[in-house]
This record gives C-alpha cells, structure tokens and sequence, in this order.
C-alpha cells in the first residue's frame, strides 16, 4: 500500500491541471541505483484496452 501525504496528493492534482494531454492515470516507479533507490513518478495515458489494475486482495 502506498500511502501520499496532504502535500503529495497536491503535487498529483497539480500536475493533472497542467498536463498537455489528457491523463488517466499516475506511475509511480522504483529503481534500484549505486546508492539506493530513485523514484520516479509520471503521468500515464492509457487506452482502455491497455489498463491493467493491481489490487491486493
């Protein structure tokens, strides 16, 4: 489970006002570096049949 804090969710919702293209979705990625992990985050725009969810359950 990821958990965003007041300030993140604000970053997520900025970032969806001002993107060129409509966006359905948000990536969060982890990759393993030489000193740790480096996370990157990005808008996605998926087609439907493309989606996939991921779900505990």
């Amino acid at each position: 489970m990821i958990t965003l804090t007041d300030n993140a969710v604000a970053a997520v919702k900025t970032a969806f006002s001002r993107a060129s293209e409509l966006a359905e979705g948000f990536r969060i990625l982890v990759q393993a570096g030489w000193a740790g992990f480096r996370y990157l985050m990005a808008l996605e725009s998926v087609s439907r049949e493309r989606r996939c969810d991921h779900r505990d359950r």
